[in-house]
């Protein structure tokens, strides 16, 4: 995010208040470093994005409520990842193959 931000050539189309977003970009690298728990975050998008996404999805509801639900809150670690799991081992078994 922190590249994303910094590398930006328009950043007026990031739609976010930018120093809003380098601050929270930055407690949220420091809460990574310090082993904090999880916590849902709210980003500090424009009135124009609003109105955009608004637009665009007229059934849009920006909730500032965190996800409870284990199935969001965990999925990354309930989802099924066998497939992902047989294609690299499979990669990797295939490199094996073409260096010997």
């Amino acid at each position: 995010s922190k590249e994303i931000i910094q590398n930006a050539k328009d950043r007026d189309a990031l739609y976010v208040n930018l120093n809003d977003y380098q601050l929270l970009i930055e407690k949220q690298i420091a809460k990574l470093n310090a082993a904090k728990p999880f916590s849902s975050v709210i980003l500090p998008i424009t009135p124009d994005f609003e109105r955009i996404i608004k637009a665009n999805y007229p059934d849009y509801d920006y909730n500032h409520e965190t996800a409870t639900d284990p199935f969001i809150v965990d999925h990354h670690m309930r989802r099924d990842r066998s497939e992902v799991i047989a294609a690299k081992e499979e990669a990797i078994q295939l490199r094996k193959h073409r260096c010997n």
